[in-house]
């Protein structure tokens, strides 16, 4: 009974107590639904901004990609407008040049066309005294028949013969004016043509002086190079062979020496040791030593140079050395190299104007002295020799012939030979093109160095003052001091016997013996 009663309180607690969880039920999903809703309002704003501020980012990033390429679209649109405008340039030049030509052709068919008028003129003349002979000769006939009474066909000769003599008379006269005519005609087109390629070529004097002139920071580096009592001067001057000359022009010091690659030598020594700022005489030794063997780079890049502003390619580099040493030569008083480049660009401008080819021109007028380059001269004339060089590195035949073609013995078998040998006389022959009283100087002081170096024991010897004293430096091995003395007598009395030369000269023979050790 009582668990009867138990059950029925507990289903009535039950039924009372459910509508109250199911109203809180509800309640509590109500709320957290509208939380729910809530928080994805709040994710669906927070993913709208991030949509839009990605999306001004990205408009952002593709508004300067687009300046970007709008830049780089402008630079080439640039860059193809000045190409554009150089090429019109350029074919404006050659219209102008075409233009100056086609004026030059009227002219030459407008003094064709006079000779042509010229010629007619003689030509009716001609006819004029043909006609005038047959009248006389019908005059002639007339007489003799009455006065000498020959007959028709003897007349007929005879008028004939002396007919024929007039002709043959009136036809040379009129064959030597038109022969001369055309060879004025000739002769002007000629030095018209040399005129202009000498005037294009626009040569400086190719003479060269002795002297080569330094620029220095301070005037008190002149004390430096001097150096106590003297040794430092005396050092560079034993060294390289060349006069050092300091006097009181501010800032300015002098080399004098008849060898220009002494000069340059010594010239880039002493600029190290300047720049270096260590002047003593082993360091002056030291640095003379490292620019001798940096000299043959130097000799190269100057070979390089002259064939690049000529315009030419492919050159072998063994004559682009050769052709380098050049710069360091002299002959009758002009450097080579600047001789060679000027008859390449007289060769070439004249090629030009003849429709001639100028890469052969100038390839033979650069390299036609480049035997001088060896460092014993050739047993045969130098031109000679430059072609047998330059065939043997790659050079074309007709390169090889032009450059041949220069010797008088050798006869030119093309226009480009011809061109070649032209230039190469009218660049010696110019005026200021050769200096002669250096030339003789040169050759005098080069005599007494030769003199010099062919005794015994001899290691160098350089001719310093213009001449006035022959430095001797002697290996300390094979001359001994006792034999100092006696050498130099020796090299004076075979200087006395064998050199031409004014006043009176010094020999100085210099021997030094040097011990070096190294403590480690």
């Amino acid at each position: 009974m009582k668990l009867e009663i138990l059950g029925t309180l507990i289903l009535a607690l039950a039924l009372v107590a459910w509508p109250i969880v199911l109203y809180f039920g509800r309640a509590a999903a109500k709320k957290a639904m509208d939380e729910a809703r809530r928080q994805a309002a709040a994710t669906l704003e927070d993913a709208r901004r991030e949509t839009e501020g990605l999306k001004k980012q990205r408009l952002l990033e593709a508004r300067e990609k687009i300046a970007s390429e709008r830049t780089r679209a402008e630079a080439e649109l640039s860059k193809k407008s000045a190409a554009l405008r150089a090429e019109e340039q350029r074919i404006d030049h050659a219209a102008a040049q075409l233009e100056q030509k086609e004026a030059d052709a009227s002219a030459r068919e407008s003094a064709v066309g006079r000779r042509e008028a010229a010629v007619e003129a003689q030509e009716r003349a001609a006819a004029a005294a043909r006609a005038a002979a047959e009248e006389a000769l019908a005059e002639q006939s007339r007489k003799l028949e009455e006065i000498a009474a020959l007959t028709q066909e003897e007349a007929r000769a005879e008028l004939t013969r002396r007919i024929e003599d007039d002709v043959r008379r009136q036809m040379a006269g009129f064959v030597k004016r038109a022969t001369d005519l055309a060879q004025e005609e000739a002769d002007r087109n000629a030095r018209t043509l040399i005129a202009q390629a000498i005037h294009r070529s626009s040569s400086r004097a190719v003479v060269q002086a002795t002297m080569t002139v330094i620029r220095l920071p301070g005037d008190e580096i002149k004390g430096r190079i001097i150096g106590r009592e003297g040794r430092n001067i005396r050092s560079i001057e034993t060294a390289t062979g060349v006069d050092v000359i300091i006097d009181d022009t501010p800032n300015t010091l002098l080399l004098a020496s008849y060898d220009p690659l002494r000069r340059e030598i010594a010239r880039i020594a002493i600029e190290r040791l300047i720049e270096d700022g260590r002047v003593h005489p082993a360091r002056i030794e030291e640095v003379t030593a490292k620019v001798r063997e940096e000299v043959e780079a130097l000799t190269t890049q100057a070979g390089e140079s002259a064939a690049l502003d000529l315009g030419l390619a492919e050159i072998h580099p063994r004559l682009l050395r050769l052709l380098g040493r050049l710069k360091f030569r002299t002959q009758h008083g002009y450097n080579l190299l600047d001789h060679s480049v000027e008859v390449a660009n007289i060769a070439g401008y004249m090629a030009a104007e003849l429709g001639a080819r100028t890469d052969v021109v100038r390839r033979a007028g650069l390299l036609h002295e480049l035997s001088q380059g060896e460092d014993s001269p050739p047993p045969m004339p130098a031109v000679i020799a430059s072609s047998e060089i330059a065939s043997k590195y790659g050079e074309s035949e007709d390169v090889a012939h032009a450059i041949r073609a220069i010797h008088k013995g050798s006869e030119p078998r093309t226009m480009e030979a011809l061109l070649v040998a032209a230039a190469e006389r009218i660049a010696l022959n110019r005026p200021g093109a050769r200096n002669h009283n250096l030339a003789t100087f040169i050759e005098r002081l080069e005599r007494l160095e030769t003199i010099a170096t062919g005794f015994a024991g001899v290691r160098k010897a350089y001719a310093v003052r213009a001449g006035k004293e022959l430095r001797v430096l002697v290996e300390a091995e094979q001359i001994s001091d006792d034999g100092v003395g006696g050498l130099s007598r020796e090299i004076a009395a075979r200087i006395e016997k064998e050199a031409d030369y004014p006043g009176q000269i010094r020999v100085s023979v210099i021997r030094e013996i040097r011990a070096i050790d190294f403590a480690v």
